[in-house]
């Protein structure tokens, strides 16, 4: 089911970017798998949206993605509900299934049209397209020591991450000197399983993680970087995982970085909705987090096996 439904996300993907390509004038710089999904439905759909201005368009095509993300959200979660235990395997059904690859298709759409027309390069698009596949295929998705990597990698170009990835980037900036002066360079790891950076305290991450709604918040993850809390006067070794291959928190965080490079930054905004914000806050029960829960889990919380 979850190969059916990123067909199917990848086909709506695919029709959102028939309407906004042609209103945009960018159908000849579309190549690849992209411009064989577009081509036969670009006449039908662009009268409607070929009015509209270009950023009226993008906004539009955004938020199509954006709705169609949360719906998708929505009914995986809620197909879950009754079946989450307070630790441990998540058993799956077929509308959950369904749900996580649609999502998934969806993204994979929306980073090969924008690297589609940024590049023009067929050999990307195909890239794209086969790391978005293959996230679909249990095996390969857990293969913690070529797909994931490589995910990881990836991630840093791929469009939809970078709905989250500047805020990454501009706290990591900010953060890390504050880190650095209070508890030195052991604050700062880099995880070659994801190619993500960790960094452990800092007066502004500890400052926002006291606005944080739920008391029992300890990281949190943007894109290629995850912070974690950490109280003055404590070493980071306390609250960072003795590695990144282990069971601990350190796995979890990096464990959204996969997750957000092939479901997508709307994807991760959304989780964390559900995570924090009432009448939701749902906590490690909510759905963006029993995913990346399973990177190289157990560790006493609840996960649906895909990492």
């Amino acid at each position: 089911m979850i190969l059916l439904g990123w067909l199917f996300g990848l086909m709506i993907g695919g029709l959102v970017a028939a309407g906004l390509l042609p209103a945009l004038g960018l159908v000849p710089a579309v190549a690849g798998i992209l411009a064989v999904i577009i081509t036969p439905i670009a006449p039908i759909v662009s009268p409607f949206v070929g009015i509209l201005s270009i950023p009226i368009a993008l906004l539009v095509g955004g938020m199509g993605l954006l709705v169609l993300t949360i719906m998708a959200y929505a009914l995986a979660a809620v197909s879950l509900v009754g079946a989450t235990p307070v630790a441990g395997v998540i058993p799956t059904n077929p509308i959950e299934s369904f749900s996580r690859g649609f999502i998934i298709g969806l993204t994979t759409a929306a980073n090969l049209l924008v690297v589609s027309v940024l590049t023009g390069m067929p050999f990307l698009t195909f890239v794209v397209l086969i790391f978005g596949f293959l996230a679909t295929i249990p095996p390969v998705a857990a293969n913690r020591v070529i797909y994931q990597p490589l995910l990881g990698l990836l991630s840093w170009g791929l469009p939809m991450t970078w709905l989250v990835m500047p805020l990454g980037v501009m706290l990591f900036i900010l953060n890390l000197p504050l880190a650095f002066a209070q508890s030195g360079f052991a604050a700062l790891r880099f995880d070659f399983f994801t190619f993500t950076f960790e960094t452990s305290g800092g007066a502004l991450v500890n400052f926002l993680f006291g606005l944080s709604p739920l008391p029992s918040a300890s990281g949190f993850n943007l894109g290629n970087f995850t912070f974690l809390s950490l109280a003055p006067g404590s070493a980071p070794s306390t609250v960072q995982s003795p590695s990144f291959s282990v069971p601990g928190l350190s796995a979890h965080e990096t464990g959204h970085t996969l997750t957000v490079a092939a479901f997508g930054g709307f994807f991760g905004w959304i989780n964390a909705v559900d995570e924090n914000i009432a009448p939701l806050a749902r906590g490690t029960s909510a759905y963006g987090e029993i995913i990346p829960e399973s990177h190289f889990s157990p560790r006493g919380f609840p996960f649906l096996p895909m990492w």
